[in-house]
């Protein structure tokens, strides 16, 4: 459906307090619907339909029925969430209800790319500009900050907390004092976005979350390493790499060297992929970015042109999952020689095609799927997260 402009509000719609009424007709059976912006909770409750606001007002509301303390968020570059105060970890937890994540105050930024320039949390006793909790690169956001003079900004907060906090009891006010200075405290801590904070918007449709520019970080090609054998691997004659998506980790069992930790840093290269966790049912697997039609993993192993050795035999287990039309398609790769892995040799693959090689190249592309989570129908490494001492990924590459 398409936007066309502002309605007039009628009079129930402003009895609840919707003075701007959206119009949108559909585009096939021009079809008008009304969407009144309703900001009072107990309108959302019943008519359970909004944006990122409406869902912080009602996850706001429902915080404090269950009394937790909680505050509204809100971000001048268009988007409000939540945050929920833990007395378990004395700090305030950044929850975001519309894209059901929590404790991920990064993505914003490194997740979603936007250029971040003023925060603000409002509670019934409180305000505070929470700006630096949300990025991790605050010489830049300072430079983006022109609608006021932080002094100023500063003072109309403080202003605004004493009239706030006023006829509180002493007790009441040391508290949140106490609650300020560790926050401050926090705020000047450096901090590094993780994974979960690299992930793009899910709510709202892919076209408008790509017009924004908000479908993440990893929805882009990456470039990463090529495998070359170590001193202990050549000795052997063997190399042998195992990826574990519950670990994240990959492990060389012929090599003496460390774990490498997250699945791109073992990657040659990679378009539209990302490590998905599902919390509720309890899995993990490498599938394809959410609104791509393909995604495309692969990993290079190179003997090295310094070394007299060649590859003899190669094998691959590459555990996939698919569903409904997904598809994923597997294939071992030396300059202008491929060799497909068929579904039935997922388990257990074993090649003697690139005998004399130097360099090969296993690689697949996740594609196909019905209806919106077409990207969860195609699925590598699939495997429950506690299950941590199995590798549905092994490539293993004897010598001679």
């Amino acid at each position: 459906m398409s936007n066309f402009g502002n309605l007039d509000p009628t009079s129930e719609e402003l009895l609840w307090g919707g003075n701007r009424v959206e119009g949108y007709r559909c585009e096939h059976c021009a079809t008008c619907a009304r969407f009144p912006r309703y900001n009072h909770p107990r309108k959302l409750l019943d008519t359970k339909v909004g944006r990122c606001g409406e869902w912080a007002n009602c996850f706001t509301l429902c915080c404090r029925a269950l009394r937790f303390e909680a505050r509204y968020v809100l971000d001048w570059t268009d988007h409000v969430w939540t945050e929920v105060y833990s007395n378990s970890q004395k700090r305030w937890l950044h929850c975001d209800p519309c894209e059901n994540i929590c404790d991920t105050p990064l993505i914003y930024e490194s997740g979603w790319n936007k250029n971040l320039t003023y925060i603000l949390a409002f509670s019934k006793d409180d305000v505070q500009d929470v700006t630096w909790r949300y990025s991790s690169r605050h010489a830049e956001v300072l430079q983006r900050r022109l609608l006021c003079r932080e002094l100023w900004l500063l003072a109309v907060l403080d202003r605004r907390r004493f009239q706030l906090q006023s006829n509180l009891d002493p007790e009441r006010r040391k508290v949140l004092v106490e609650r300020t200075i560790v926050e401050l405290a926090e705020f000047l801590s450096s901090k590094n976005a993780s994974e979960r904070e690299m992930k793009g918007r899910i709510s709202g449709s892919v076209n408008w979350r790509r017009q924004r520019g908000e479908l993440g970080s990893d929805d882009s090609r990456i470039q990463s390493r090529t495998f070359e054998l170590t001193n202990e691997e050549a000795a052997g004659k063997k190399f042998h790499l195992k990826y574990s998506a519950a670990m994240d980790s990959y492990v060389r069992v012929v090599a003496e060297e460390p774990v490498l930790m997250k699945w791109q840093s073992g990657i040659h290269l990679a378009t539209n992929i990302f490590r998905k966790v599902e919390t509720d049912w309890k899995v993990v697997y490498i599938a394809r970015t959410e609104g791509s039609d393909v995604g495309s993993i692969s990993w290079k192993i190179s003997v090295g042109r310094d070394r007299d050795l060649s590859i003899s035999k190669v094998s691959v287990k590459c555990d996939t999952t698919v569903y409904e039309n997904g598809e994923v398609t597997w294939k071992i790769c030396a300059r202008d020689k491929c060799v497909p892995i068929s579904k039935h040799e997922y388990a257990n693959f074993m090649t003697e095609e690139f005998e004399g090689e130097r360099d090969v190249i296993i690689s697949a592309e996740l594609s196909g799927g019905r209806g919106n989570v077409a990207w969860q129908h195609a699925q590598l490494f699939r495997q429950p997260l506690n299950e941590t001492n199995v590798f549905p990924f092994e490539v293993c590459i004897l010598l001679k």
